[in-house]
C-alpha cells in the first residue's frame, strides 16, 4: 500500500501548474508583478497582480488620474480593476478585490488586484495602463509590457528528486523486511516502469504545448496585422469628450477607452404650465423622464471618451458633442453651453459626470461644436455600434456605413423668472416658452 501511495504522488505531481508572472522591464516606468510565482489551481488559495511605479526609470508624469489592469480576450481588453481620481475606492471586476493609491507622490502609486479563488479564467494575458499629466497638464499615458499567465512545463528536476527519495525509501523497506526483498525489487521495477511511462507522456505533452504556442504566436501576429490595417478606421478620434448615451448603450469597448457611465438628473418644472410637456423619442431609455410624488425629473446619461493625443483627428462636418468641464475641445471644435433653469421649489439635482456644472438655481451643459464641413458629406466614424451626435445647422451629419434618424429630448424648465441661456457654439435647440428641445441624430450600422 505504501508503494501504491508513492505512485499516486508521482502521478499527481505530473499535473502541477505554475505561473510565470513578473513583467519588470527596466525600460518601463511602471511594472506588473504576480505573486506567488508558482500557482496550482487546486491548492493555491489566492493570488495577486500588482501594478506599481518603477523608480529606476525617469518619467515625465507628475500626477495620475487613472490606473487600471485589463485582460486580453477575443473581443479586446476587459477591465479587471481600476482606480480613478474622481472615485474614493477602486473597482474590481467579478471575484477580484482591488486596492490602490493614486494620490500624493507618484512614486507611491499602485493598483493591486487579488483573487481568492483560482480557476481557468485566472490564466491569460494582462497589462496595466496608467494615465496622468505632466507638469504642464499634458496627457501622459504609460503601459506595462503584457504578462502571459499560462500552464508551465513540468521540471524534470522534480521527477529526479522524487525518484531519488523513492529509491531511499525502498532500500529502507528492503532492510526492514529481509525476506521481502523479492517483493520490494518487483515493486521497484513496477515503479520504474510507471515513471518511464509518465516521462514519455510528459515529453509528448511538452511537444504538443510547443506546437500550440507556435500556432498561437502566428495567430496573434496575424491579428496584430489586421488591427494595424484597420487602424484609425475602427477607433474614435482623439481628445477629451463625451457622447449622449442612447438606450442601446455606449458605442465603445469599456476597457479600451473609458467606459464609465455618467449621468445628470434635473428637477424640471413640476407645476401647471401652458408650455409643452416633457417628452423624448424612443431611442432614449425609459427612465430618461419620470415623475416621483408629482415632481418631474429628466436624467441625461453620458459616455465619456478619453483618447490618446495624435491617434486620429476628428473629420470635418457639422455636429456637436459634449465638452468635458475644465478641458479643451478637440482640435477644430468651438465650445459653448446651454443653461437650464431648474424648479425653484424643492430644487433637486443629482449627478456624477464631467460635462455639467450646477449653480443655485440652474445647471449648464457644455458642448464642443464644429461647422467646418457639410452635413451632407459623409464622414468616417467607428461603424460597429450605435451612437448619438447633437444636430448642428438644421441637418443631421451623414456618416459612412451608418443610417441616421432624427431624434429629440424635450423638457420644461422653471416658469418663474426663467434664466435659460444659450451661449457660444451650441447644438440645435428649440425654445417654445420655457421649454428646451434638443435635436439629436441617432446612428445605427447598415
Amino acid at each position: 500500500m505504501r508503494v501504491h501511495g508513492i505512485t499516486l504522488v508521482l502521478f499527481t505531481l505530473m499535473f502541477h501548474s505554475s505561473l510565470s508572472g513578473i513583467a519588470h522591464d527596466s525600460r518601463t516606468s511602471f511594472s506588473l508583478q504576480f505573486t506567488p510565482k508558482q500557482i496550482n489551481r487546486h491548492t493555491t488559495k489566492s493570488m495577486t497582480l500588482r501594478c506599481e511605479r518603477n523608480s529606476s526609470v525617469q518619467i515625465e508624469m507628475v500626477q495620475v488620474f487613472r490606473i487600471r489592469i485589463v485582460k486580453k480576450s477575443e473581443s479586446g481588453w476587459n477591465l479587471i480593476a481600476e482606480q480613478r481620481g474622481t472615485e474614493t475606492l477602486p473597482r474590481g471586476n467579478g471575484n477580484v478585490t482591488a486596492s490602490a493609491n493614486i494620490r500624493g507622490d507618484i512614486i507611491n502609486t499602485f493598483l493591486q488586484a487579488s483573487w481568492d479563488n483560482i480557476g481557468n479564467d485566472s490564466f491569460g494575458i494582462y497589462k496595466c495602463d496608467v494615465m496622468g499629466y505632466d507638469d504642464r497638464y499634458n496627457i501622459v499615458i504609460k503601459n506595462t509590457p503584457e504578462v502571459y499567465v499560462r500552464e508551465s512545463k513540468i521540471p524534470r528536476e522534480h521527477l529526479a528528486v522524487l525518484w531519488k527519495n523513492t529509491q531511499k525509501l525502498l532500500v529502507a523497506l528492503q532492510d526492514a523486511m529481509g525476506t521481502g526483498m523479492y517483493t520490494i525489487k518487483s515493486t521497484l521495477t513496477a515503479v520504474e516502469d510507471k515513471v518511464a511511462v509518465l516521462e514519455n507522456k510528459t515529453s509528448a505533452l511538452e511537444n504538443t504545448i510547443v506546437a500550440l504556442e507556435s500556432k498561437q504566436g502566428l495567430f496573434e501576429k496575424r491579428f496584430v496585422d489586421i488591427e494595424r490595417l484597420l487602424g484609425g478606421f475602427m477607433r474614435w478620434p482623439e481628445g477629451f469628450y463625451a457622447l449622449l448615451k442612447p438606450k442601446t448603450g455606449c458605442p465603445f469597448d469599456n476597457a479600451t477607452l473609458n467606459g464609465t457611465d455618467y449621468f445628470q438628473t434635473i428637477h424640471t418644472e413640476s407645476h401647471r404650465s401652458s408650455d409643452p410637456s416633457d417628452s423624448h423619442s424612443s431611442v432614449f431609455a425609459p427612465d430618461t423622464l419620470k415623475t416621483v410624488n408629482s415632481k418631474r425629473f429628466v436624467t441625461m446619461k453620458f459616455c465619456e471618451i478619453v483618447r490618446e493625443v495624435n491617434t486620429s483627428p476628428w473629420p470635418l462636418g457639422s455636429f456637436c458633442i459634449n465638452k468635458i468641464v475644465q478641458r479643451s475641445c478637440p482640435p477644430g471644435f468651438v465650445d459653448g453651453f446651454v443653461q437650464f433653469d431648474v424648479e425653484d421649489l424643492d430644487r433637486e439635482i443629482d449627478g456624477r459626470n464631467d460635462v455639467v456644472s450646477d449653480g443655485d438655481t440652474h445647471v449648464k451643459l457644455f458642448f464642443c461644436c464644429q461647422s467646418s464641413g457639410s452635413a451632407s458629406t459623409p464622414i468616417k466614424l467607428p461603424p460597429s455600434r450605435p451612437f448619438m451626435l447633437y444636430r448642428k445647422g438644421g441637418q443631421c451629419q451623414r456618416v459612412q456605413e451608418m443610417s441616421v434618424s432624427a431624434e429629440y429630448l424635450q423638457f420644461n424648465t422653471e416658469d418663474y423668472n426663467n434664466v435659460d441661456e444659450l451661449s457660444g457654439s451650441h447644438p440645435d435647440v428649440d425654445q417654445p416658452g420655457t421649454v428646451l428641445k434638443f435635436h439629436m441624430c441617432y446612428y445605427t450600422p447598415i
